[in-house]
């Protein structure tokens, strides 16, 4: 599955995500995976007034290969969109960070 792609996902599934990062100074690489819900309330212009909606606590299950990959589960709210972000970070105050969206089914 990619970005460009529809992606609805079930309850009571394990999934898979996995980031392929790297650094051109070699620096060991740290990840950090969280899954939000899409945010329902938006500013009146570019992102003013919005805040980050609520953390899924628990929905990352496992972290595997030093945090590359994870395993997940969709929270139990069918018919809510959700995003999947991870951040990397290389040690010395820098970060990249990307995310996908997906439906709940």
């Amino acid at each position: 599955m990619n970005a460009k792609e529809n992606i609805v996902l079930s309850l009571n599934v394990i999934y898979s995500a996995t980031v392929d990062a790297n650094d051109p100074d070699d620096d060991t690489l740290q990840y950090e995976w969280e899954l939000v819900p899409e945010n329902k309330v938006f500013g009146a212009y570019a992102g003013q007034g919005e805040t980050k909606p609520q953390v899924a606590e628990g929905a990352i299950k496992e972290r595997i290969d030093n945090g590359k990959t994870v395993k997940f589960a969709v929270p139990d709210a069918s018919g809510d969109n959700y995003r999947l972000f991870v951040y990397v970070y290389d040690g010395n105050g820098k970060v990249a960070v990307a995310n996908i969206p997906f439906y709940v089914k």
